[in-house]
This record gives C-alpha cells, structure tokens and sequence, in this order.
C-alpha cells in the first residue's frame, strides 16, 4: 500500500491514502457509471503557455486511469463544445495567461457540479482576446485604445478658451494650484495644464456642464494626455444630469499618448447626491445623460498620488464607438467572484524563494484561506483546505500556495476550486509537486472529504449538552463504508469518543453524537476523523464550557481623572480596528454581514490574530457585534482575547441613540451575560454619526421640527430668533424655517449668528439623545464604559462638543487630517480641544489610516504603503505628546476591501507587516508607561461663534496654529472658551452669537439639561415628565419629584450667589404663568453650598415641586406645567432645556 500525504497544515489535518489496485478497479467502476474519471486539459499555443509541461501532466493524470481530453481555448469558450465533452474537472495551466471569457465558462462549470484546478496565476490575470488569428494581450488592447479619435467633441481646446468656467474643487483651498491653457500640447498646440503643489485629499477641475457630454451612439471616452512624471494617475470623472458621479482611473506617461476609457471602466461613486437610487450592481454610467467631465487627482482614487507634486497637460477630449465592443474585447467580468481564485485579491504572490515542502522555488501564488469546516449546522459556504504552505527562507509561512476550496452553502455546492500557485512549468510539472496534483484530483473525483465537522457552538454554559456533527461529502460514484470518529480532549487527555460507522455514497451524508461536558468552566479539543480505509481526515479546533459566575468588580476597567484604570493602576489601550484575515478580499456580501456570524466565524484563524497583534503589543480590539442568535461566537472570542490579554470596545447598535432598540439590548446584555464580562472594555454606541447626522439638507431635515422647537423654547419665536441673528431662516416649502443651507457650516458671513445658534441646537438635541440613550444602558449594565467613534471633524460635525457629557472617553477619527506638518498640528489641536470639551476625559484616536490600494493595477502600491506607515507615525508621535491616552488604527486587514475598493491594512494578507504594523511595536511601549495627563502650560481661548465653521474652522486654522506656536515654544496648549470659569452673574450678560443676553436668548456660557425629572404618580411609582407627558398624582397629596439637572456649558453656577443665584423654576405654561414652586442649587453633605461646575449635575434630590423657599404653593390639577433653570436677574435669565407636562387629579378612593 502507498501513502500519499496531501496536507497536515495548521489545524485542519489531512491524508489521502491510494491503494494502487484498489484505486484502479474503482476507477474502471466509475469511468463505466459516469463522468467521474474524465478530465478536460487546456491545452493550446497560447502566449506563455509551455505544452511541454501541459503533456506531463496528462501523461500523470493518464497513469492513474484518468481519461485526459484536451481543450482549445476556442473550445473552452464554447458551452456546446463542453457539454458534449462530459466530464468532471477542468484543469487550467498557466491559468495566469487564458481567454478574458474563461472565467465565465469556470463559474458556468462550476454550477454543474465540475471542479476547477488552476496552476500558476493569479487566474485571468492576463486576459486574451483573439483578433484576426492572434492572441491580443492587455498591451495589445491598450494599443487599439490609443488608435481611437474624437468623433465628437462637446468643447474645443484652444487658445482664447474660457478656463473662469471651470470649477474647482479642491480638499487644499489655499494651495498654489494652477489651471491654465498653454501652447504645450502636440506640435505646440494649445492644451490644458493642471498643477497641483502638493496632493492631499482631492484636486479636481470640472468642466462647463454641456447638453451632452458624449457624441450619439457613443460608449468611450478618449483623450490626449501626459504627465510630469514617468508614470502618473489621472482621475476622470463623469457627472449626469441628476448629480450622479462615475469616476475611472487613467493612466499617463510622460509622453504624449491617447488614453481611451469605455463606459464600464465607470464606477459609481458612493458620495454622489443619487446614492441610494444608482449605483446598484447592475447600474452603469449613461452616456445620455453625461453633461460634465471632471480630470484630477484624489487620496482616495490615486492613492499612488498622495503627497507629490503633479503636472498633468490634456487635449482633444471626446467621444467615440467602444472599439472594444465591436471586436468583442470585453473584460472578464469584475462583479464575478470565484472564491479562491477570481478576482486576483483573492490571493497573494510571493515573491522571491520559498520553500513547499521541501522544494525550493520562487514567485508563487498563494490563497487567502476561508472557513476551515470548523464547527456544524453553521451554514458556512465554503470548507478551505491547505495542502502546502510557502515558507520564506527565515521560516515565516507566506500562505497556502497548494490549496482545495470546497463550495458548500451556494448555487456551487459541491465543486471545488483548487489551486497550485507555481508560476514555473518546471516545477508543477514534474515530482514532487506533479503527484499532488495528481493526488488532489483523485480526491475530489474518488474520494471523501469532511465538509464540515465539530460542535454546533464553541461556547458553551455548564451544564449544556454539546451535539457534534460531520457533513461527509463522497464523491466517488460507488459507495463506501467508513467510520466517523468523534472525540474530545482536555489537556491533551481524550475524555470522550464516539465511533459512527455507516455506508457514505455519493454526494452528502450527515453523522451526529451527543456529549455532556463536566460543569466547570474548561477548554476542550474536538477532532473529528473520517476514515473509509483509502481516504482519512480530520478536522480539529478548540470550544469551551464558560464560567457560569461574572467576574470581580475590579476586573472592569474604569475611567476617572484623564485615565483609563484597571486593579488600581493606569491602562492605556493600543488598539486595533479588528476583523480576522482571512476576510481579505471577501466578497461585500459576505464580509459586511459580520465575521461573527456563524458561517464566517473561524475561531483558531482569529486566534492565530489575536496572538500576533498580542506579540506587536495591542491591547484592544475594536469589534461589531454578531446578531443576537448568534452571540456565542462573540463569547468564543471574547474568551480567546482573554487569553491574549486584549480587551474588546464592542459596537452594540441596539443602544444607538438614534435607532434604540431596549427591548432586543436587554435581552442580548442578558443572554450573552456581558455585563459581567470583564473582557468587553467599553460599548460603542453608533457609528460615526458625525459624518451623517446633520451632513445635508437631506440628513438635516430629519430634525427640521426640532430646529424649530429649539427656537421656539430658547427665544420664544422664530421672528425673535431672527431679529438676534441678523439673517432671515430659511424656509421650507411650507413655508416654515429648516436649517442652514451646506454652504454656511463651511464659510463665514453674516449668517454667523444663525449658525451660532444652529450648532448650539446640534449640542442640545445630539446630547439630550445620546443622554436618554446612554443612561439607560448604564441602567441594564453598570460596569462597561461607553462611548462611540466620532467620525470625521467636518463642517457638521458634532460629536466632539454635543453628547460629550454622556461618555465616558472621546473617541475623534482622523481621516480628515491631511498627510502635512499642519495636519499633525490639527492631531495635536483635536486631541487638546475634546480635552476641553469633555472635562478631561480620556482620548482615544478610534480610527485613522490611508488606503494603499492602487485601483488601476487592483494591488497594493508600494509608495502608498511606505505613505501609510508616514501618516500613521503623526497620529502616535502626536496623540502621545498631546496627551491621548490611547489609539486605534483602521484597519488590520491587508488586502483588497470589496465594496469600498481599499486596502488600509497595517499587515500583508501573508501576514508580512508594513511599516504601519512596525510602528505599534516602536509605540506600544511608550503608550504603555504610566503618566500623569498632560498639564497646559500656554492656553487658547476658543470663541465657537466667531466663525460659522465652528470648531471644524478651527481645527485645521487657528487652533493648529496655536497647537504648534505651543509647541515650537516648549509649551503645551491647553483650550479653554471665554466662558470658562465665569460665574452665572458673570455669564449672563452674553447670548449664543455674541450678543446681548436680555431672557430672551439663549445666553452663551448658561446651558442645562435634565438627567432627572421623575414625578412620583397616584400608584407610588416614578415617571419619567418627558414632554407632553400626563402624570396622574395623589389628589391631596405633596407632588413629589426627583431632580437632576447638568450643566452643559462653561460657566460654573456658583450656590454661594444668592444674589443671582441659579434655581430651577416651576411655573404655569401659560404666557406669563405663575411661578408655582423655586428650588435652590442643592448644598453639598456637611452644608456647605455646592458650586456646580462644566458637566456637573445639581442632583435636587427628593423635593416638593410646587414650593418656594419652604412654602407649598397651592395649584389646582388638571395644570399643564413648565420647569427650567434660571438666574435671578433684572430681568431674569432662563436657560436651558424646558420640560412641559401634565399633572392630573386621582382620588385616592377611586376604583
């Protein structure tokens, strides 16, 4: 008997055992039943293909009874041709170099059940396309683009062209960046120039909107262009009549030369004013519609780009026939995915020598795994096994270069897609690498593999009974007996197994056996083993039987005075936006649903992470929650995290202050047990709500009858608003006013009072929601913290000055910041400024990074990634210095991200680290050594309404340049508003928008909201006065209340002040109502009046509402009542959020 061992890599254990006779007498058997011992080669004169090597092959496959047809590629195009070829595995050498329309023909296959085994690549990496009896190749395709002219042009460049009708946009205002028309075109014409100093985020120049862009019947764009530089980028952009953005990447020379564009080589760019109505998957850009074309450079287009300098010079731009279509030169299909294989990202090359299993090699392809088969019932949709590995010359593993992938829950059920990723003939073609192809073949055309195996969950309470499977595939036609062998180990000691024996024929057959665990809490290894005498395997991975009690009080990690603690010591966490590898170029559909959920979840491949990003020093992981049915993979992880000393900030969307869900959070806080999990660090509530909340009028009209409501409660009418601002409010169709126009939150005018005014209703509305939202939460769970990612500080933001009082640390993002000196001094400003603005509490940098993505040659740049490693090193140096006490890079995946077309990993997908990796290594250290927070040594007083562009003006102007005038001096800034430590009597002299406070408007310094207002009803239970509440009470009874109010601007309210003391007043409604009850700033426990400062609450306790300085006002119910903070003044000055509500009568004999 012969043994040929296929794979014993990682935790998935394989061998594949071939008796020579029984091997032949089984093939004979088959080859009479069906198609299973026929194999289609291709095999044809094609550019790089070595026929040579295509012939030992099929002399191999030969030998082992295999029935060897060969393709042309002519063939392998044409269904018909296949179909009446009949077999069952296709096999592609040189799978690299193939007619652009195999990949279709492979996923056509594949459908019907036949497997595909590629070797070289990446597959359909250099597509094919014949043309008058040749072979054209992507060189060749390009140089019929360049053939093609104008046949329409929609303007004319030339000397005495209008360039005032070209607009700018621009990320870089105040660049020196040039547009002109100079006699520097071809042969001394005329031509467009385009200089850009310094690329940041996007330098873009748009065309005069035309009645139509492209020429009748037109598909293709061309143009003329060159660039400064040997190899440059170009964005080109097309707009349609409804605003929708299609935007292609060219690329330029700097020679002369015609770039030529089809409508496919379009996409949809998700910032258009249409998303959410274009942009679909089958949705393209139309030509019929096009009326702007739009040339420049962007970070996130032509990343490559980035942080140089550019001259870029076009001419003779226009429209012509797609040359591509009328010669059928499409390209193969890029929504088509073909795990494994197609496209290219998903997998990765390695480059230089490796070794696979003892042979030396070099340049091979290697796969980015999947699910291992892990687990049962779970739905997972593909089983991926590693036959070899590449291993570098210093011992790192490079990745799975031989490789089976076996579709399961899909419309490919059971093909399987392998790959041999050697791109030299000489080496798959001869031993030792030719008889594992060989072997790998039988396997899937006679043998069994386990598609998946294991428990139904890795976590599991004490005392639940754990239920094991095996989903056995057969493949060979005649069916076998064989054995499924279950067991578990603890400790390297088997304490359970249970042998099933049955016949498996073809197709799937189900094995099930039950086990009941002790009930303490331990980690057990499962293995479970297939064997029918010719074929053995074995799938193994660790679960647990959790801890059935919470953990201690002083496991949890706290926030108090600028840190973050854990066991009586400062902790400082070294985050990372986490998802596992092995999502890396993972179909958007399947990645987006969450790798949490059960058939993405690969437990030991997220503990293979967690061990590296332990080893690099992060200590945080930022994470998504998976739905609620299936929280017992987030223990699972939760657990291993544990293990690895990382602690876990948890997205929780069910506690979003804009979507709360109490109901489904409870029960998931409850059913998951996390709140006593010391493990979860802190809960993320909402996801960059500053990037969406209020970003346009479309976002913003949400809140329009709210706008009107503040305004209506802080000044009493729109028309005395309006008088204060200077400036009409902008009115709906309805005639009634919604919010400032886009315009105004980036550029300073006379509407500056309004927008004063609209930012201060922003902090208001965002504060008393995540307010409602976050106390709650702490209700159902005490010990986490809480907080949630920022987004960008953008013209509309609001999350570093509104919910800020209901967090527990302050987590900015800094996509925004530019790549420059003075985008590090806005990280040093941003990180100052929430220190203010949160009374000191920590600061956590959530989310920064560049994208390395080149989007042209769909691979990483190398620039880019040199770039990334630059931009990340501001955010460390900086944030430490500044006085964050933590940071979390986006993200640690490597790779292509489908969907937003990215790559903003820290690592390779063969786990190599980029520069960005290495500095958390450098960084780790210092973030971790314990320091007192930062003391200001030089201070800047921030006036928010003295700019329209409130805090995101200053940002990147003013307060970056007080930031590093600080720091060019050897001081640290701190940030304070003219309103910080002034007293009420002080304070109430100045209204929002800089002028006079008269208790008509909002005075600026003076704002409050309620934490607390609880009225005590006629059954003894307390209710929550929310606005237009009806509360019954006890009919001749003291109304009882509890009162909390906090203090939400700067100025302190001092209790000693009598004279103009602060009070919560109790009033009618009614215009002019009566005062029903005043309640004075509450004292401290020993007496003593206490002051309540920025962020404070005056906690009144238990009180009566309707009294006054101890006397009981009398008040006939049913009254509708109005309470609110006020100072006593001439006239007095009311601030701050009003409760209206109403108290009802109920005897207390009433039945």
């Amino acid at each position: 008997m012969r043994w040929v061992r296929l794979d014993v890599i990682g935790w998935t254990a394989a061998v594949w055992m071939l008796c020579g006779v029984a091997v032949r007498a089984e093939a004979q058997q088959e080859g009479q039943a069906g198609v299973s011992g026929r194999v289609a080669l291709l095999d044809d004169a094609l550019p790089g293909h070595d026929r040579a090597a295509n012939a030992r092959l099929a002399v191999a496959l030969t030998a082992k009874g295999f029935e060897v047809t060969r393709l042309t590629a002519e063939q392998l195009l044409e269904s018909d041709a296949l179909a009446v070829q009949r077999f069952s595995v296709l096999v592609l050498t040189h799978c690299d170099a193939l007619p652009a329309g195999a990949v279709r023909t492979v996923d056509r296959l594949a459908r019907e059940g036949v497997h595909t085994f590629c070797i070289g690549g990446p597959f359909a990496d250099r597509s094919l396309w014949r043309v008058d009896g040749r072979w054209l190749d992507a060189a060749g395709r390009a140089a019929l683009a360049e053939r093609v002219v104008p046949a329409y042009r929609p303007f004319e460049i030339k000397a005495g062209m209008d360039l005032a009708a070209w607009r700018r946009a621009s990320s870089e205002g105040a660049a020196n960046n040039t547009f002109s028309l100079v006699p520097e075109g071809p042969e001394a014409t005329f031509c467009l120039r385009m200089d850009i100093e310094r690329l940041q985020g996007w330098e873009i120049r748009h065309s005069p909107e035309v009645a139509r862009l492209f020429g009748q019947g037109d598909d293709f764009v061309t143009f003329c262009a060159r660039s400064g530089e040997p190899m440059a980028q170009l964005a080109v952009e097309i707009i349609e009549r409804d605003g929708s953005r299609w935007i292609a990447v060219a690329e330029l020379t700097h020679a002369w030369r015609r770039v030529g564009l089809p409508l496919a080589a379009f996409q949809y760019w998700r910032d258009s004013a249409t998303k959410g109505r274009h942009g679909g998957k089958n949705d393209r850009l139309r030509a019929d519609q096009a009326v702007r074309i739009c040339f420049g450079m962007s970070a996130s287009h032509t990343p490559a780009m980035v942080g140089g300098s550019h001259t870029v010079w076009l001419t003779d731009v226009g429209s012509a026939r797609d040359p591509f279509a009328a010669a059928d030169l499409a390209l193969p299909p890029a929504e088509l995915s073909l795990e494994g294989l197609y496209p290219r990202y998903k997998t990765h090359a390695v480059t230089g020598e490796v070794s696979v299993a003892g042979t030396v090699c070099r340049d091979v392809v290697c796969a980015i795994p999947r699910t291992r088969g892990e687990g049962y019932g779970r739905g997972a949709k593909w089983r991926f096994v590693t036959l070899a590995e590449a291993r570098r010359p210093d011992g790192r593993t490079g990745g799975a270069c031989e490789w089976l992938l076996l579709n399961s829950h899909s419309n490919r059920a059971g093909s399987v897609f392998a790959g041999f990723g050697y791109r030299d003939p000489g080496v798959w073609s001869t031993p030792p690498v030719l008889p594992r192809v060989v072997s790998a073949l039988e396997r899937v055309t006679r043998g069994t593999m386990l598609e998946t195996a294991g428990p139904g969950q890795f976590a599991y309470w004490p005392g639940e009974p754990v239920t094991f499977g095996a989903s056995v595939r057969r493949f060979g036609v005649a069916p076998r007996e064989g054995t499924v062998t279950f067991s578990v180990e603890r400790d390297g000691r088997t304490v359970w197994r249970a042998p099933v024996t049955r016949t498996f024929a073809h197709g799937i057959t189900v094995c099930e056996a039950a086990w009941q665990p002790p009930p303490d809490p331990a980690e057990y290894r499962y293995r479970v083993q297939f064997s029918d005498g010719t074929c053995e395997e074995t799938v193994s991975q660790t679960f647990a039987v959790l801890a059935r009690e919470p953990d201690s009080s002083e496991a949890f990690i706290t926030a108090r005075a600028g840190s973050f603690w854990l066991k009586g010591k400062r902790w400082y966490p070294v985050g990372m936006n986490y998802w596992p590898l092995y999502v890396s170029g993972m179909d958007h559909g399947d990645y987006w649903a969450g790798w949490l959920r059960d058939p993405f979840y690969a437990p030991e491949e997220v503990e293979r992470d967690l061990s590296h990003l332990a080893d690099l020093g992060v200590n945080m992981v930022s994470i998504q929650t998976p739905p609620p049915r299936e929280y017992r993979n987030l223990l699972d992880f939760l657990r291993r995290c544990r293990r690895q000393g990382i602690y876990v900030n948890l997205f929780m969307g069910q506690a979003s202050p804009l979507a709360f869900n109490e109901a489904e959070l409870r029960v998931y806080l409850e059913t998951a047990r996390l709140p006593g999990n010391a493990a979860v660090f802190a809960y993320d509530t909402i996801w960059e709500p500053g990037n969406h909340v209020f970003k346009d009028d479309a976002a913003r009209a949400r809140w329009d009858g709210a706008w009107r409501g503040w305004i209506d409660e802080r000044y009493g009418s729109l028309a005395r608003a309006e008088r204060d601002w200077g400036v009409k409010a902008r009115r709906g169709a309805d005639g009634l006013a919604v919010s400032p126009p886009d315009a105004w939150f980036r550029e300073d005018g006379a509407w500056r009072g309004q927008m004063a005014a609209y930012r201060r209703f922003m902090d208001t509305l965002t504060s008393r929601l995540w307010g409602k939202a976050h106390r709650r939460l702490r209700e159902l769970d005490p010990n986490h913290l809480i907080s949630f990612r920022q987004g960008n500080t953008l013209p509309y933001d609001f999350a570093l000055s509104g919910p800020v009082k209901h967090i527990d640390f302050i987590c900015p993002e800094g996509y925004a910041i530019p790549d420059t000196d003075e985008g590090e001094d806005a990280i040093g400003f941003i990180t100052r400024y929430v220190a203010f603005t949160t009374g000191g509490k920590p600061v956590v940098w959530s989310e920064f990074g560049l994208s390395v993505w080149d989007g042209v040659r769909m691979t990483q740049h190398a620039a880019a990634i040199a770039r990334q490693g630059r931009y990340s090193d501001r955010f460390y140096r900086t944030g430490l210095a500044a006085g964050a006490a933590g940071t979390v890079p986006w993200w640690w995946v490597g790779g292509y991200r489908v969907g937003e077309r990215s790559d903003f990993g820290v690592i390779e997908p063969d786990r190599v680290e980029r520069p960005a990796a290495r500095l958390i290594r450098s960084y780790a250290p210092r973030f971790k050594t314990v320091r007192e927070p930062v003391v200001p040594t030089e201070w800047f007083a921030f006036d928010r309404d003295a700019h329209a562009g409130g805090y995101w003006r200053a940002a990147f102007h003013e307060g970056a340049a007080a930031y590093r005038a600080a720091r060019q001096a050897g001081h640290m800034l701190g940030v304070r508003s003219p309103g910080s430590g002034l007293s009420q009597t002080e304070a109430v002299g100045l209204a929002v928008g800089n002028v006079p406070c008269d208790g008509t408007n909002p005075p600026k310094y003076l704002d409050a909201e309620f934490t607390r207002l609880q009225i005590r009803d006629a059954h003894g239970a307390w209710r929550e006065a929310e606005n237009g509440a009806v509360i019954m009470v006890a009919q001749g009874h003291p109304v009882r209340a509890r009162t909390a109010v906090g203090n939400t601007q700067a100025a302190t309210w001092r209790a000693d002040d009598r004279l103009h003391a602060v009070t919560l007043r109790v009033r009618e409604k009614a215009v002019g109502g009566r005062t029903l009850g005043r309640h004075v700033l509450p004292q401290r426990r020993d007496g003593l009046p206490a002051d309540v400062p920025y962020l404070a609450d005056a906690d009144f306790g238990e009180i009566d509402l309707f009294q006054a300085e101890g006397t009981t006002t009398a008040v006939v119910l049913p009254a509708e009542i109005s309470v609110q903070m006020e100072v006593a003044h001439q006239p007095p000055i009311p601030f701050g959020e009003i409760r209206t509500f109403t108290l009802k009568a109920r005897s207390m004999n009433a039945r």
